[in-house]
């Protein structure tokens, strides 16, 4: 039998979850960069990017199980409005909710621009000590190749998920007539608690005042929050519910700033 080519085509977020904004196999899509807006793009084609995860199948296959156990939950949840009471699987949605955030194309090139810019600084250093003849120039130049370039961020996954489970969950039910936008980072990380005191250094799911909030379809959001700064004003409800257009468009505007949005 001939051996099965590997998959070229690596999808950092997945078909399944984009297809909860679409109603076929196509979707609107945004591209920042270009200023230009596709009424219907192929799901299959879009945030996605060549051997992201690998010249093999192994972690293409691991991300495959995954979604397999992930779109059953969340299909669950857009249809009933409902978190899900078994611990297995919320567990199974705040890993969906971790490697959304860690497996996408942005944190593969931060990961690899943090590294080279490494890489300058130390072979700036050795040069100079040991008078190779690098001009800046040459240095500048240098370019750096990693493979599966997110593994280590989802390796930290184990460590995460328990921080995670710490923090308070919450549907957000959107009743008005503007849809949720989703977009090729969809995760939405904020710390309102940050800045208010004008803290400048990053944040993540284990600081206090943390919230992040991901689009499930149009009309649901799922949230983390901590709930030991913030206070639920709706007190110990599971989800609430938006009217207010203004409020769904400022989610929107100020949540999903990435590439495309669909």
């Amino acid at each position: 039998m001939a051996k099965k080519e590997s998959k070229t085509y690596n999808h950092y977020v997945p078909q399944f979850y984009l297809r909860n904004f679409s109603g076929n196999n196509s979707i609107g899509v945004y591209n920042f960069a270009d200023r230009r807006f596709t009424d219907e793009d192929s799901i299959k084609s879009v945030a996605g990017r060549n051997f992201l995860y690998g010249k093999d199948d192994k972690l293409e296959n691991w991300f495959r199980n995954l979604e397999s156990k992930w779109a059953p939950i969340i299909k669950s949840m857009l249809e009933s409005e409902m978190l899900p009471v078994d611990s297995i699987e919320f567990t199974y949605l705040l890993m969906f909710v971790y490697l959304s955030d860690v497996r996408t194309a942005e944190k593969a090139d931060d990961y690899k621009k943090s590294t080279l810019e490494e890489a300058k600084r130390i072979v700036t250093m050795v040069s100079a000590q040991d008078d190779t003849e690098l001009t800046g120039d040459e240095i500048e130049s240098l370019d750096v190749t990693i493979d599966r370039p997110n593994l280590s961020y989802i390796e930290g996954m184990k460590d995460l998920i328990r921080i995670m489970s710490d923090l308070c969950s919450l549907l957000i039910i959107n009743e008005s007539e503007v849809g949720f936008l989703t977009s090729d980072n969809p995760v939405a990380k904020y710390n309102q608690w940050f800045m208010e005191r004008n803290y400048k250094h990053p944040y993540g799911f284990g600081h206090m005042g943390f919230q992040c909030f991901i689009p499930l379809s149009p009309r649901i959001c799922f949230c983390l929050y901590d709930e030991t700064v913030y206070k639920n004003q709706f007190s110990k409800k599971s989800r609430v519910r938006l009217y207010d257009v203004s409020n769904v468009e400022e989610l929107n505007n100020s949540n999903f700033p990435s590439k495309i949005r669909a």
